[in-house]
């Protein structure tokens, strides 16, 4: 939503927003805009539950709706008069006749090519992941007919447009910690939908890119908890990643410039069952929940088997003060107690 779109709404309109988005929800409009706004760049996104709109906003949604109708039939251009032909032209039109049927035979076969393609998209994204034992641990999900539409949903979406994370780096995450290293895992929304950023790792970023102001905030949580931390300069999590945190996202992809726009293809089902395997395969994982997306993701992690820690969302919009949470810390702990190696926090300038 743009901020003219925004400013149009009322308090309590502009509240269920932010509500929905499990974020602060008192001040004055202008500070409820601008807490909007900055949610919005940052990718935090209602989740998947929202509440039913009000009567202002489905009197708004209809007028779009009319507008938009309105739109298309401009667009439409008047059916040419038919003409009449002659005797001879009648002859030749009979006579093309039987190639009707060819026509619509080639366009069966343009139909069939581009299924063929979006299946062998789909198959390459599959192949992209290379990590043996998550291949081995999810063989069986792939084989899944919902996993096969998503990820021709998903190739169809590149046909249209961009798609991010880039093909190639959808299972990014999976590669990166492989399921018998897997210590902790931290659950993300939805991948950052701006150009060079999303990377197949919740929070994190490639090189060169401004590190988000969540990540900033984690930074300063680390740097306040951990000794010898010290934020670097970019935001490129795979060091972590490398070391036993897992980084998912709850949904894989995202188009362009649209938040959460992949969240009902089916990406939502296929991670609620990569946790559900990844809990029945290993024992004594460490989940971070932060935000009430991420908690209502791991509500069904068995915390007599799994640690479950659970905190606000690091994004600004969540409070002014500083986000002070000690996951990092306890996860070490945990780690220790189990007689395992501890997460070294620390990142490479």
């Amino acid at each position: 939503m743009t901020e003219a779109a925004l400013k149009k709404m009322k308090v309590p309109e502009l509240k269920n927003e932010l509500k929905l988005r499990t974020l602060k929800v008192s001040g004055k409009k202008e500070e409820l805009i601008q807490r909007l706004l900055q949610a919005q760049s940052e990718g935090v996104v209602p989740s998947a539950e929202e509440e039913p709109l009000n009567t202002s906003q489905t009197k708004r949604k209809a007028a779009d709706d009319l507008l938009s109708e309105k739109a298309d039939n401009k667009k439409k251009k008047p059916e040419p008069k038919k003409q009449e032909i002659s005797e001879e032209e009648s002859e030749e039109e009979d006579d093309a006749e039987g190639s009707k049927d060819d026509y619509k035979d080639e366009g069966g076969d343009d139909d069939v090519d581009d299924e063929e393609d979006d299946d062998e998209e789909a198959s390459d994204d599959i192949k992209s992941l290379t990590a043996s034992g998550w291949g081995s641990a999810l063989e069986d999900e792939f084989k899944k007919d919902y996993v096969r539409e998503l990820l021709k949903y998903v190739a169809k979406e590149r046909k249209v447009g961009p798609v991010y994370p880039p093909k190639g780096l959808v299972f990014h995450a999976f590669n990166m910690t492989p399921i018998e290293e897997v210590k902790v895992v931290i659950i993300g929304q939805d991948p950052y939908f701006n150009e060079g950023q999303a990377h197949g790792l919740c929070f994190s970023v490639m090189r060169g890119v401004a590190v988000p102001p969540s990540l900033k905030r984690i930074y300063k949580a680390l740097e306040a908890s951990i000794p010898g931390f010290k934020a670097p300069k970019h935001g490129c999590l795979e060091e972590w990643a490398a070391r036993g945190v897992l980084m998912l996202n709850a949904t894989l992809t995202v188009r362009k410039g649209k938040p959460n726009s992949h969240e009902k293809c089916g990406w939502q089902q296929f991670t609620d069952n990569v946790i559900k395997i990844l809990c029945r395969q290993r024992k004594g994982l460490i989940f971070f929940l932060w935000g009430g997306f991420a908690k209502k993701k791991g509500a069904k992690i068995n915390s007599n088997e799994h640690s479950v820690l659970i905190y606000n969302h690091p994004s600004p919009m969540g409070g002014r003060g500083p986000w002070v949470c000690d996951h990092f810390v306890r996860a070490n702990q945990i780690l220790k107690e189990q007689g395992k190696e501890p997460i070294d926090w620390t990142l490479s300038p």
